[in-house]
């Protein structure tokens, strides 16, 4: 299994309760805190986003590397 992966899956494992938490019972109490749990998990999940986005980027960014390198070879 690669890196990557393993990230996605330790990620998802983590960070899907919150989520989950977060959806709500459709109760319309309030405790206090409630909506800052709530902007909690948005921060995360934001977080997520971002972070996987950006070893996407880095692994497109290698493997871009890698085919020009190739064809700087294959070229001379």
């Amino acid at each position: 299994m690669s890196l990557l992966k393993k990230i996605g899956l330790f990620l998802a494992c983590t960070l899907l309760p919150w989520m989950i938490n977060a959806q709500g019972t459709g109760q319309q109490e309030v405790y206090p805190g409630e909506e800052n749990n709530k902007m909690f998990v948005v921060f995360i999940v934001i977080t997520v986003i971002f972070l996987g986005l950006t070893i996407f980027l880095f692994s497109l960014d290698n493997r871009i590397r890698k085919l020009e390198k190739q064809h700087h070879n294959y070229k001379h």
